[in-house]
Order: C-alpha cells, then structure tokens, then sequence
C-alpha cells in the first residue's frame, strides 16, 4: 500500500513539473507548489511510523535468517530434509527485508 502512494506521489510531482512547462505561468505554479508541498508533508508525517516498523521488521527477519542460517552450519547431525525446511520457512522474513528496502529506495527517491 505504502508503495503504491509513493508511485503516486512521484506520478502527481512529474504531472506538476508537465504542467509547468506546459503552462510557463509561474504564480499559479508557486500558488500550486506550495499546496503540493503541504500534501507531501502531511502524507510523510502519517506514513513515518510505517516506514520505520516495516524497516525494523525487516532488518529482524534478516538478521534471524543469517542467524539461523550460521547455526545450522555449526550443527553435526545436519538433515538435508530438515536444514532445507528450516530455509524455505526463513523466505518470508527476507521478502519482507526485500521489501522494506524497496520501498525506502523509492520513499528516498522522492
């Protein structure tokens, strides 16, 4: 969700600077800027909490990941069975790593 406002937000930024080329006139523009630049400020306060949670979560799952991940190395009686589980169930945690990071790149691109 979080990712999808920011696609719009970037969206409704190149529709302004269009405009502005388009149009050339700078009072309307400066008049429209700073309504833009209050929605921008509004939504960033709002979705803070989420970027930070889902960072937070994220760095867990992949510290849990390569912790687990050591542990088994180090373990002798090693399954093959139960070693590949153990990974396939750790692929969740390191989606959503994936994902937080995407999502902060584009967050950090606006």
């Amino acid at each position: 969700l979080q990712f999808n406002l920011l696609l719009g937000l970037g969206k409704s930024l190149d529709c302004w600077c269009a405009d502005m080329v388009e149009t050339q006139d700078f009072i309307t523009g400066i008049q429209s800027w700073n309504s833009l630049q209050a929605l921008l400020k509004c939504i960033g306060r709002e979705m803070t909490p989420c970027f930070t949670a889902l960072f937070f979560l994220g760095y867990v799952g992949f510290f849990a990941a390569l912790a687990g991940s050591f542990a088994l190395l180090l373990d002798d009686g090693l399954d093959v069975w139960e070693t590949s589980l153990y990974e396939c169930s750790l692929l969740p945690l390191l989606y959503l790593f994936y994902l937080s990071a995407r999502l902060f790149a584009k967050g950090a691109s606006l």
